[in-house]
């Protein structure tokens, strides 16, 4: 909903689906790239794409603003050490 003071303007409802169901639904079964620009929210986008992540093993471009990794007091290479970690 938006509002400007108390004056609803719209109301819409939009659905949602994560990377992974959305390849499903259109039948994809295979990604060799993934480009996520996402104004930081990068790391919920690759959350959302593990199991093709996983299985495909696709090229990543991914556009990180070094800003936010450091408000939540993260870096560029926190990802990589998270990956590694779990091997």
């Amino acid at each position: 909903m938006f509002k400007t003071t108390d004056t609803v303007i719209e109301r819409e409802v939009v659905p949602c689906a994560s990377f992974d169901e959305v390849l499903i639904t259109k039948n994809i079964t295979r990604v060799g790239i993934i480009k996520i620009d996402t104004d930081g929210e990068w790391f919920f986008v690759l959350r959302c794409a593990a199991k093709t992540i996983e299985r495909d093993w696709p090229v990543l471009l991914v556009n990180v603003c070094q800003w936010n990794l450091k408000s939540a007091d993260s870096s560029t290479a926190e990802p990589v050490r998270r990956k590694s970690a779990r091997r």
